[in-house]
């Protein structure tokens, strides 16, 4: 489907656009509906891209995403009172993650090294009972510095998207806002965040903790947090992915591989 600029709807015009497709889901007026909300995908798109390497083409991007987004359309719910904005950038980030999970665009032998990595930081904090430092951690690969540099970058690049939450968490010019959780807490999962919350406060440097809380709440991009922290943008990509690891070890202590607590 194209992305024919036109003119934007007034909020009266989309609100009956809407009564009317609900009523009846004619074909043409979901087309409409479609054409709408065409540049949301499109600004999922670009918020993404600046987080993927260059092979990565933003137009594949928006190609999927209108894709959710045609599903997102045929699937909203209004009675549930959620914004269709919130809930079709669910449908269009999964879109999109789905289809770079499929053309696995990651080669096998870096997943290989990041994975080899990941295991040597979690064997050295299990025996040190802390983080491990860059040079034990380079130490123990049998690996110099600019190779482990190097190396983060490309956990950086494989894990990109392991811990990010499930819609774009901001209010913007296209309405996108956060979707609340309505379920019962689980006493097992609060008990896990706290868990975690604790480590990021214990383990975390206090400019680690600015990135965690740049990238994951802020939704910057590593460009924008360099920016704001003065430091370059593989910089940042490299302090980034040194969290991940340890944050992810620490949901590996907490969870194991069954994704409850284990037992102590």
């Amino acid at each position: 489907m194209g992305e024919t600029t036109a003119r934007k709807l007034s909020d009266a015009e989309l609100e009956k656009l809407w009564k009317d497709y609900l009523s009846g889901r004619d074909r043409g007026l979901k087309e409409a509906l479609i054409k709408h909300y065409v540049p949301v995908v499109r600004y999922i798109a670009e918020r993404m891209i600046e987080r993927l390497p260059n092979n990565v083409q933003v137009e594949d991007l928006v190609s999927v995403g209108v894709v959710g987004l045609m599903e997102a359309v045929e699937r909203f719910d209004p009675t549930r009172g959620v914004k269709f904005e919130s809930y079709c950038s669910r449908r269009i980030q999964g879109a999109m993650l789905d289809e770079l999970r499929s053309i696995d665009w990651v080669p096998r032998i870096t997943r290989q090294k990041v994975n080899k990595l990941e295991a040597t930081f979690h064997r050295l904090e299990t025996e040190l009972g802390r983080p491990p430092t860059d040079a034990e951690v380079s130490a123990a690969m049998g690996i110099g510095q600019a190779e482990l540099e190097r190396l983060y970058g490309d956990y950086n690049t494989c894990t990109l998207y392991s811990m990010q939450k499930s819609s774009i968490q901001e209010e913007n010019e296209y309405g996108i806002e956060a979707v609340q959780d309505r379920r019962t807490p689980d006493a097992f999962e609060e008990a896990a965040k706290k868990d975690l919350l604790d480590y990021i406060n214990a383990h975390l440097s206090p400019r680690e903790r600015y990135i965690y809380m740049l990238y994951y709440q802020e939704e910057l991009t590593m460009k924008e947090i360099g920016e704001i922290l003065k430091l370059s943008e593989s910089r940042v990509s490299q302090m980034h992915a040194k969290l991940v690891i340890k944050l992810r070890n620490q949901l590996r202590r907490a969870f194991g591989m069954t994704g409850r607590p284990q037992a102590a």
